[in-house]
């Protein structure tokens, strides 16, 4: 009879778990600000990752969620070729919880040049670490 209390019991706590998971991130999503669109009405603004990481460090210690996220490069080969992606992962950090999502980079637009960098430029591990 015990056993069968513990595993109603861990049956709770798995529950209560993935609910406080989805309220955190619910409360991440409703707090971060979004990329307007200009004065046109169409075509983006965009903001540098590391403004985005800032900010979502920031709304995560603002309201004290209990999350921590990764973002790491990745490469996936299809039916064109290789796209390179950035996979971030946010985790809870008292539970298995965690929630990812691939953004397509386009590396092959992207040039270095003595002129818009320096040669410690930032590199995607260095500018999401």
């Amino acid at each position: 009879m015990n056993n069968v209390s513990e595993k109603n019991q861990e049956m709770q706590n798995n529950i209560q778990a993935k609910i406080s998971f989805r309220k955190d991130m619910k409360t991440l999503r409703m707090n971060l600000s979004g990329i307007n669109k200009n004065s046109k009405g169409y075509e983006y603004n965009y903001r540098s990752l590391d403004d985005i990481v800032r900010e979502i460090k920031n709304v995560i210690d603002k309201h004290n969620l209990d999350l921590f996220f990764t973002q790491d490069p990745i490469s996936v080969e299809g039916q064109y070729g290789i796209v390179d992606y950035i996979r971030t992962t946010f985790y809870s950090t008292s539970t298995v919880y965690k929630y990812s999502f691939d953004t397509p980079t386009f590396t092959e637009k992207l040039q270095w040049t003595n002129e818009n960098s320096s040669k410690n430029g930032k590199t995607v591990p260095q500018m999401v670490g």
